[in-house]
C-alpha cells in the first residue's frame, strides 16, 4: 500500500513536470502569441519582473486540476485519484514558487545555481532551449536542452535585482556565470560598442 501511495504521488509530480514543459514549449513559445497563455508568457520574457496576475494563473490552473481530478478519479478511484491530483497540484504550486524565486532571490547552492543558469539561458540567450524550470528532464527527452557554456549574457534592462551590486554591476559572486549586455540603444547613448 505504501508503494502504491508513493507511486501515485510520483506519477502526479511527473505529470506536472511534463505539463510544465508542454505549456512552456508548445503553448507558450510555439504558439508565438496566438493564444492568451502565449501572450502572457511572451510578456514575461519581454518585461523585467512581469509575472501573469494570480487570477490568470488560477483561471488556467482550476480547469486543469479539475480535468486531472476527474480523469484520475475515474481511472484510479477516489483515494488514489485524490492523491494523484493533490500531488499534481502541489507540484504546480512548487513550480510557481520556484519560478518566482529564480527571478527574485539569489542562488544559495549548486542546484539553485544550475536552475538559474538553465532558466536564464532560456530567457536571455535562446528561447527555443531549456524550457524546463523545475527540471531539465523533458528538455533532454525532446532535444531542447542546451548546456550553458560561458557566462549568460543578461540585458542590462532585464538584470535581476539579486544579480547586481550597489554600483549596478554584476555582483562579484556571480560574475563567472553572468555578464551584462547593454542594448544597442544604450550603446548609442553612451558611445560604446
Amino acid at each position: 500500500m505504501l508503494f502504491s501511495f508513493l507511486a501515485t504521488s510520483l506519477a502526479g509530480i511527473l505529470s506536472w513536470s511534463f505539463t510544465e514543459f508542454a505549456l512552456h514549449y508548445w503553448v507558450g513559445h510555439k504558439a508565438k502569441g496566438k493564444n492568451a497563455f502565449s501572450k502572457e508568457h511572451l510578456q514575461h520574457h519581454a518585461e523585467k519582473d512581469y509575472f501573469a496576475p494570480p487570477l490568470k494563473k488560477w483561471l488556467l490552473a482550476l480547469p486543469s486540476l479539475a480535468f486531472a481530478g476527474i480523469l484520475s478519479y475515474s481511472l484510479l478511484g477516489s483515494v488514489y485519484g485524490a492523491l494523484y491530483t493533490l500531488s499534481f497540484g502541489m507540484a504546480w504550486l512548487s513550480y510557481e514558487s520556484l519560478h518566482y524565486r529564480l527571478h527574485t532571490v539569489a542562488p544559495r547552492g549548486p542546484l539553485s545555481r544550475f536552475l538559474r543558469l538553465h532558466h536564464f539561458y532560456h530567457h536571455f540567450q535562446n528561447p527555443w532551449k531549456n524550457h524546463g524550470v523545475t527540471s531539465p528532464i523533458w528538455d533532454f527527452a525532446f532535444g531542447t536542452w542546451q548546456p550553458v557554456q560561458g557566462p549568460v549574457q543578461v540585458p542590462a534592462s532585464h538584470a535581476m535585482d539579486w544579480l547586481l551590486d550597489q554600483q549596478g554591476k554584476v555582483h562579484s559572486a556571480y560574475c563567472q556565470d553572468y555578464q551584462l549586455r547593454e542594448s544597442k540603444r544604450q550603446n548609442a547613448e553612451t558611445g560604446t560598442v
